[in-house]
Parts: structure tokens; sequence; C-alpha cells
């Protein structure tokens, strides 16, 4: 494994990275899980609840209108 790779997973599970700042939270890393490219790699499981994603929803909406982004 290349080793930013390792890092940018890690940056965006932090609570500032982009599936933090979705409210994921890791529930399980499932060890030598898939082989890509002739090595074995992990696999992180995240979620989110209902409640939390609908509420981060309803803001990354908000700012999307507000800059004329569009989905």
């Amino acid at each position: 494994m290349h080793p930013l790779d390792n890092e940018q997973r890690i940056k965006a599970l932090d609570e500032h990275g982009a599936l933090g700042k979705l409210g994921c939270a890791t529930d399980e890393i499932r060890r030598n899980h898939v082989f890509i490219n002739g090595s074995w790699r992990d696999c992180d499981l995240n979620s989110v609840s209902a409640e939390e994603w609908s509420r981060r929803r309803e803001r990354i909406v908000a700012r999307r209108e507000e800059s004329g982004t569009s989905t």
C-alpha cells in the first residue's frame, strides 16, 4: 500500500475530514478484506444515523443553493 493511502483514509475519517463532516463513524475495520493489486487491503465500514444525515443533508443543500451550485 502506498504510504499516502492510509494517511488519506485517516484524514477522511477524522472529524474534520470528508466522512467526519458528514457525521460518519467507523463501525468496524475488516482486516485483509479485499485483494487489490497483489496485496490484501483492510476495509473500513462506516455509518451515519438517519437523523444525523438528515441534518447534514439540509445544511449541504442550503449551502449549494446559496452558492448557486446544483446537485
